[in-house]
């Protein structure tokens, strides 16, 4: 028989009050993953817990996100920002038949697709000049 390699285990009660060392792993026997402890973090970091939310302060992705399903939440806040390079665009429809983007010089919203473009409002409804507030169009 082979041999067995056992880590430091415990419900996720027992992890939320104990503090790994660096580079220690553990077993979360109620979540069922591996959490990951820097020697500061209280809980440590679980890697994966399958079909539940797992939060972490900050994330960097250096590669592609793919994210599966019908609802992404970015934030909970009243103002959220969302930020572009140049060039980047924000693409809707299944043929990516609205675009909104800068390509460094000017602004665009552009919609190749087969229907209208409707842009709607509760009250008034202004195109104005960004530097003197001059409108445009009401």
């Amino acid at each position: 028989m082979p041999t067995a390699i056992q880590f430091r285990r415990g419900t996720t009660l027992e992890h939320n009050t104990f503090t790994g060392a660096v580079g220690e792993l553990t077993v979360d026997t109620d979540r069922k993953t591996v959490v990951v402890h820097d020697g500061s973090t209280v809980g440590g970091t679980p890697l994966l817990v399958g079909g539940e939310a797992v939060s972490f302060g900050n994330l960097t992705v250096t590669g592609n996100l793919t994210v599966e399903g019908t609802t992404v939440t970015l934030d909970s806040a009243t103002a959220q920002t969302v930020d572009l390079g140049d060039n980047d665009k924000i693409r809707l429809g299944d043929g990516d038949d609205l675009q909104i983007y800068h390509d460094g010089a000017n602004s665009y919203i552009q919609d190749t697709g087969t229907g209208g473009l409707y842009l709607k409002a509760n009250a008034d409804f202004y195109v104005q000049s960004q530097g003197t507030d001059e409108t445009f169009i009401q």
